[in-house]
């Protein structure tokens, strides 16, 4: 288990409580100094507050990531924090650099950024004296620990070059240059701090006491070795410099410390002075938006006005005086505000991209918004669907408005191209997100530094939820498959220990899915850049550091079903059929039709397990419908049971009711539930006369625990405003509860129908052009529930032709041909695009006629044209074990024929349609494209068990749709998802779905059939699965499993048994 956060006074890290303190730690590390450190930013503050230290510092290696965290952890605490970092000279010199103030914060920023951007891939890039120098200002300098380049000439006799460094950095520093002592208790350690003092004493340097902590508690020493070792890629028993030699570095009181300086009071004291001289207070509370260019003689708030009114005056011509009303309101908060230039940013994105042609939509609470609609930003008309402005911008509120843009990933480069342009590279960058240490990745990573076997590794972490490290020891204890896999005793004791000891510890900083930042002034004056592993400019700072500083960051997301929403366009436009999805009616009989059949694979946020069971339920009719259904598939409504009533409710099963009448008008259109977020505020304004604003703060504070008194606060609040309205006070208790049940697991309407929209315009291209459709998806991958084999085969499931790979007609993509759908070479293994190139380009000129025309015109590795001739993509010249013989022969090609040249080939072109011409064959053969392409290309691999699944008598998913609720059945397929979702009753419910021949299946496996069964559920690639039919609507069916049994284990058996026979 982990250990306490704070410091114990007994364990040798406290020799007594003080409250008149005589020291304060100014060089000290978090786990954001990456595998050198173990305790958390907020950890460092509270164990400061505990010994009553006035201030604290945070000194990094080479990075800010954690300082904003620290520095948020310190409000309230008493502690001041102090922000720093320790950098890395060039000629191995160390320095602990501290910001007094906001100049010196914003040139620690720039030397950081300077440091990461002329040293891309380097975790701790190397400073020089021309980088340093003109940023020293405003910066305390300590100069540097005993594994500094200063502390091993000391050692080494070099007097000369150790008094010529510090002559050196007193110049760049002068009146902030401090040496720095650190007394680690090893022989040594005397020695080299009488010499620093004497050099400092000769320069007339102030001397400065440190305990360069990398752990909290001594304890903590053993997992900040293992750290290093991580870092290092060494186990723990091999030797590292960076390995401290004994457990000091731990954060010690005031009085241990005394006791360790006592020869050296002067270097106690100045931790106080330079306490006292850090004075960063960070510029919190305003905003820094964009400089956005107005045309001549326009403000932000008339300009913003005058797009609008344009558009409204275009769009309501029937309800122009309620559109006018609400333009009216929502232009007072967002000036009041001051968020017209946030505002108008966002446009100018968005209408770039509209010029460019590229698809893009927002989402989220945005499509509250009037102004947003009318900007074009969002797609959803407000009024049209009761959607509140206070739910995405609330006046009583404050807080930066949250506007998330989805680009067609395709084109979103040129997205971001434009706003780097725009708003200036200096001003610009990608948000950067901390990726933590997890469960599997601990496993991973210290079994590595504990040298245990690999394969063991691999079987453990097979079957290991994702979860955070320290609650492995639960789910082992817990979980039916983990059950056995680790071994009592060690090494694993200690393999468990470690992993529970660095969970959720930072790893690395990579890029934000989509959030960018956009800033007036150059972004290095509050914020470090680095380069990410992708080669993409990123702040240090994640998501909450940036909102936290008042910065703008905007969400310009890359979403891939608008790329196939568009390549289908495209394609149906080259085809002579015009389609403007913005145009179509929301009425389409077919669309619904194929949401009611629930054969939704394919579809954005419409096709998953649980979703394809609700609207085999729902059996929608309308949008609202869709809208309803996206909104209900969530954990939280699922959880509050709201699904139940309003699927029975909407089926008149039972009646329909309202605590209060004035409620129908709300709740009427979801048969008195309440699903929507938008609902609450509604509810609370109609019934205890709230503004919009207050309902909304109602809504925000319920969502998190409060407690009873709290929460008493808030109902007599309610009660008294509903009473004051002439509702009884049982009938405002009531509602109340219901609210307060709600509000937590409610979704945002907004959010549910702008993804509803672009749900609709995909069911109708699955419904009208299926093949069109299907290619599009396939050829912009991954995306969805669903990995490409499954697209693929629902195509075949609709009767479109599947072409396989061949070289004289395969695209790089997947194309439409005749019809049917023609796989592209990019589906191929060992393939790279320059290979792909080569093919086509050589092909262009003309088609190939034979093997060895092919070998001469394009050069591939051996490699590449094996997996050409296993697929099939050569089968028109020959049998593959032919090709295989002529490819040896041939040696890679080798030929003095020039490339390029023609030939003359050596036989005519066989038929490309050319087949597997018996059973054998064609499993090989489909067995062959799994391996190679994970596609089933010429038919299912469930083909080859049909005999053994006949023996079973297990039904197909066609035939499982004819049975009745209750109905005792064997089904089988491969396994296509596992799901293990929230449930009300906070146990586990394994949900997986298997496909055969004929479609999808649905498997539910309940705890109690886990205990014998969860392996097989969560292990096996091909089920056998016996269970009972669970029907709980028209198209809503699916399996409660009762044995679960792996299909490729029953064939060998029954082949041992036809063996043995």
């Amino acid at each position: 288990m982990k250990s306490s956060m704070l410091p114990s006074r007994n364990n040798g890290s406290c020799t007594g409580f003080m409250t008149n303190t005589s020291f304060v730690h100014l060089h000290v590390h978090s786990n954001f100094s990456c595998k050198d450190a173990t305790a958390h930013p907020h950890e460092l503050i509270k164990a400061a507050a505990f010994y009553d230290m006035p201030a604290v510092a945070l000194t990094d290696h080479t990075t800010l990531a954690g300082a904003i965290r620290f520095y948020r952890a310190a409000q309230g605490s008493g502690v001041k924090p102090i922000i720093g970092t320790e950098i890395e000279l060039a000629s191995g010199h160390h320095l602990t650099l501290l910001a007094e103030n906001l100049a010196g914060y914003s040139n620690l920023c720039r030397l950081l950024s300077e440091l990461h951007l002329s040293q891309p891939g380097e975790t701790r890039p190397l400073a020089t004296w021309e980088t340093l120098a003109p940023l020293a200002d405003n910066l305390v300098c300590l100069s540097g620990c005993a594994h500094s380049r200063l502390s091993q000439d000391l050692l080494q006799g070099q007097l000369t070059a150790a008094r010529e460094f510090l002559s050196q950095l007193a110049d760049v520093f002068p009146a902030s240059c401090y040496v720095e002592l650190e007394n680690p208790l090893l022989p040594h350690t005397p020695k080299l701090m009488q010499q620093l003092a004497e050099l400092a004493k000769g320069l007339n340097l102030p001397l400065v006491a440190s305990n360069n902590v990398h752990f909290l508690r001594r304890g903590d020493h053993q997992v900040r070795d293992l750290l290093v070792s991580l870092g290092a890629n060494i186990n723990i028993r091999q030797p590292h410099p960076y390995r401290h030699q004994n457990d000091q570095r731990y954060f010690k009181g005031p009085r241990t410390m005394a006791k360790l300086f006592a020869a050296y009071p002067e270097a106690l004291a100045n931790t106080l002075q330079i306490a006292e001289r850090c004075q960063l207070q960070l510029p919190l509370g305003e905003y820094h938006f964009p400089d956005f260019t107005l045309p001549a003689g326009q403000t932000a708030p008339g300009f913003l006005r005058q797009l609008c009114q344009q558009a409204l005056d275009k769009r309501y011509r029937q309800q122009k005086a309620l559109a006018q009303e609400r333009l009216e309101h929502e232009l007072s908060i967002i000036e009041q505000l001051g968020f017209c230039e946030y505002f108008l940013v966002v446009w100018d994105i968005v209408n770039f991209a509209k010029q460019e042609g590229i698809r893009c939509t927002g989402r989220g609470s945005a499509a509250d918004s009037l102004v947003a609609y009318l900007l074009g930003i969002t797609t959803v008309d407000p009024l049209e669907y009761d959607l509140l402005f206070e739910r995405f911008l609330n006046p009583e509120r404050k807080g930066m408005p949250d506007i998330d843009l989805d680009f067609d990933s395709s084109r979103r480069d040129e997205v971001l191209t434009y706003v780097y342009n725009k708003y200036s590279s200096h001003c610009v960058a990608m948000v950067g997100t901390v990726n933590t240490v997890s469960a599997r990745s601990a496993l991973r990573e210290v079994a590595k530094a504990m040298d245990i076997n690999k394969q063991e590794v691999a079987r453990l972490a097979r079957f290991l939820p994702r979860i955070a490290a320290d609650r492995m020891e639960a789910a082992i204890a817990s979980l039916p498959e983990l059950q056995g896999q680790f071994s009592k005793g060690e090494p694993w004791d200690t393999l468990l220990h470690f992993c529970q000891q660095i969970d959720s510890f930072p790893r690395h900083l990579s890029v934000h899915l989509g959030g960018v930042v956009i800033s007036r002034q150059p972004l290095t004056d509050l914020v470090p850049l680095q380069w990410s592993a992708k080669g993409v400019i990123i702040t240090q700072y994640d998501k909450d550091d940036i909102e936290y500083l008042g910065l703008v960051k905007m969400d310009l997301l890359g979403l891939r079903i608008l790329s196939a929403i568009e390549e289908t366009v495209q394609r149906l436009k080259q085809d002579g059929i015009q389609l403007r999805l913005e145009d179509l009616p929301l009425d389409d009989s077919a669309v619904y039709a194929l949401l009611r059949s629930t054969k939704t694979v394919g579809l954005f946020q419409l096709e998953s397990p649980g979703m394809r069971e609700l609207l085999g339920k729902l059996q929608p009719t309308c949008f609202s419908d869709i809208v309803a259904n996206i909104s209900l598939m969530r954990p939280g409504p699922m959880q509050a049971n709201m699904v139940t009533p309003f699927i029975r409710r909407r089926h008149g099963l039972e009646p329909v009711s309202y605590a209060h009448p004035s409620l129908k008008p709300i709740l009427e259109s979801t048969y008195g539930v309440i699903i929507y977020q938008e609902q609450v505020l509604q509810v609370a304004s109609t019934l205890a006369g709230f503004s919009l604003g207050q309902a909304d703060l109602l809504r925000r504070f319920m969502t998190h625990e409060r407690s009873p008194e709290e929460m008493a606060g808030l109902e007599a609040e309610f009660v008294a405003g509903a009473t004051n309205r002439g509702v009884s006070e049982q009938t405002a208790k009531h509602v109340f509860e219901q609210l307060a049940a709600f509000a937590s697991y409610g979704f945002n309407k907004a959010h549910a129908a702008t993804f509803g929209l672009t749900g609709y315009y995909t069911a109708y291209l699955k419904a009208h052009y299926p093949a069109y459709f299907l290619v599009a998806l396939l050829n912009h991958q991954p995306m969805g529930f669903y990995p490409p084999r499954v697209i693929l085969h629902e195509a075949r499931l609709l009767g479109i032709p599947i072409y396989s790979l061949d070289v004289n007609a395969s695209e790089a993509n997947f194309t439409l041909e005749n019809g049917g759908i023609r796989v592209g070479l990019r589906a191929l293994q060992g393939l790279n695009d320059k290979h792909i190139a080569d093919i086509c380009t050589a092909r262009s000129e003309r088609l190939f006629t034979s093997f060895a025309d092919f070998l001469w015109r394009v050069r591939l590795p051996q490699k590449a044209v094996h997996n050409l001739i296993q697929i099939g993509a050569l089968r028109a010249f020959g049998r593959a074990r032919d090709l295989m013989v002529q490819l040896a022969v041939n040696g890679q090609h080798k030929t003095n024929q020039p490339p390029g040249q023609c030939v003359l080939p050596l036989a005519a072109a066989p038929d490309t349609t050319m087949q597997p011409t018996n059973s054998q064959d064609k499993q090989a053969a489909i067995l062959t494209e799994v391996e190679l392409t994970g596609l089933y290309i010429s038919g299912h691999p469930l083909e080859q068990f049909r005999p053994l699944l006949a023996s079973y008598e297990a039904i197909t998913s066609n035939q499982l749709r004819q049975c009745s609720d209750g109905h005792k059945v064997r089904v089988a397929g491969i396994i296509v998802s596992r799901q293990m979702p929230p449930t009300r009753s906070k146990q586990r419910v394994i949900f997986l779905t298997i496909e055969d021949e004929q479609g999808l299946i649905d498997v539910t496996v309940l705890p109690h059939t886990q205990e014998k069964y969860a392996k097989a559920a969560l292990g096996c690639a091909l089920l056998l699965v016996e269970g009972t039919v669970r029907k709980t609507g028209p198209e809503s069916i699916s399996i409660t499993a009762e044995r679960l049994f792996d299909l490729r284990r029953l064939a060998g058996d029954a082949l041992a048994n036809q063996g043995n026979r």
